[in-house]
């Protein structure tokens, strides 16, 4: 859960509540959602939202914690955890035991985003991709978009999305990946590639679905039938955007 939100995290130090993750403990509003911990990350331009049904959990609580004490918590079980982590949270710190390992942090106090606001009710048009092929062509593409602020534009054109980028001085890149579309078969909408590469390396399951609504409107990605994943990443305006 940590892995496929902690990339998100805010380095500026001009909003200091997003340079945390939100940790959510209880039920939620939101239709469809049965977990009963989520932790949610923002820096303005992406937000990165993980939820799972945890056995054991009592009481509610929302708070903001550090960034660096949650990437620390993650060396301490080095990846393969086995056993459980225990969590206890007071009015001013959090304090995790592994083993026989205490973290304790002191969390960040403040109003975080209300990231319900931010999910899309809707989408226009829903693509469906393999993981692997639109990781490995965003990977290509980013070669090119490196020289051009990392942007890439996503084109749907005859049932298949084409990933384009093109620097003056480098030259053009045009990766095709194989989709299933449902909804609105035209679509463009201009992205940070490494925004994309970033999720995309964290999601395991074969397919996920990417929805869009428009040049202006945020990108969503989700994982097809498997974890309580979401990723919603905010466009880039580019000439052709605004035409």
């Amino acid at each position: 859960m940590i892995e496929q939100v902690a990339f998100a995290v805010s380095t500026s130090e001009e909003k200091y509540v997003l340079n945390g993750v939100l940790l959510e403990i209880g039920k939620t509003k939101v239709s469809g959602d049965n977990s009963n911990v989520r932790l949610i990350a923002t820096d303005g331009y992406r937000l990165a939202k993980r939820g799972h049904k945890v056995a054991g959990v009592t009481g509610e609580s929302a708070v903001i914690v550090p960034g660096k004490a949650l990437n620390e918590l993650l060396r301490m079980i080095d990846g393969e955890a086995k056993g459980e982590v225990k969590v206890q949270i007071t009015q001013e710190q959090i304090s995790f035991k592994y083993e026989e390992v205490y973290l304790v942090s002191r969390l960040i106090h403040g109003q975080f985003p209300d990231y319900k606001q931010v999910i899309p009710k809707s989408a226009e048009t829903k693509i469906t991709i393999n993981t692997k092929a639109l990781l490995e062509a965003s990977e290509r593409t980013a070669v090119i978009a490196a020289s051009n602020a990392n942007i890439i534009r996503m084109e749907l054109k005859e049932g298949k999305l084409h990933l384009i980028a093109s620097a003056p001085e480098v030259g053009n890149a045009d990766e095709i990946v194989e989709v299933e579309v449902k909804g609105s078969d035209k679509a463009q909408v201009a992205f940070n590639v490494r925004l994309l590469v970033d999720a995309l390396k964290v999601i395991e399951e074969e397919k996920v679905q990417l929805d869009v609504s428009g040049p202006l409107s945020p990108g969503v990605i989700k994982p097809i039938d498997g974890q309580d994943y979401l990723y919603i990443v905010m466009p880039i305006r580019t000439q052709d955007a605004a035409m």
